[in-house]
């Protein structure tokens, strides 16, 4: 266990994760960023299920989230922000209300299926867009 940077109590951490090079995150979506940090938690939740202090770790974890995402943003709205907010309020909710903890991985396995769609729609859109240029351009 470590002490929180966020909370300052003990409980485990989400513990240094690889960071990709910074190319990396520049070709993927919001919706693919949202999707690989979810992905991370749970694989997270999965590997320490059984630990004590996971439903605190798991709060903390979504919290800082929260205040990094309105920090970044600067408090401005748009539909990714909006997703961001709802999945992790949700999330940290269901911590502290739901009794297996399983439940909490099929709400997080539901949401990326669900912003899935959404990045497909998004590409959709970007693909009808760059076609529309390309009809113009000639």
């Amino acid at each position: 266990m470590n002490r929180c940077n966020f909370c300052d109590k003990l409980h485990i951490s989400l513990g240094d994760k690889p960071f990709n090079d910074i190319p990396y995150w520049y070709h993927k979506s919001s919706y693919e960023l949202l999707i690989m940090i979810l992905k991370d938690l749970r694989e997270f939740i999965d590997k320490n299920r059984y630990e004590s202090t996971l439903r605190e770790s798991i709060t903390c974890y979504c919290k800082f989230s929260l205040l990094v995402c309105d920090e970044e943003t600067l408090g401005r709205k748009n539909e990714f922000i909006d997703s961001f907010v709802f999945v992790f309020t949700g999330i940290t909710k269901l911590t502290k209300e739901l009794i297996h903890i399983n439940l909490l991985v099929e709400f997080i396995d539901k949401i990326c299926y669900g912003l899935w769609d959404k990045h497909e729609q998004l590409l959709g859109t970007i693909d009808a867009e760059q076609e529309e240029k390309f009809k113009h351009a000639r």
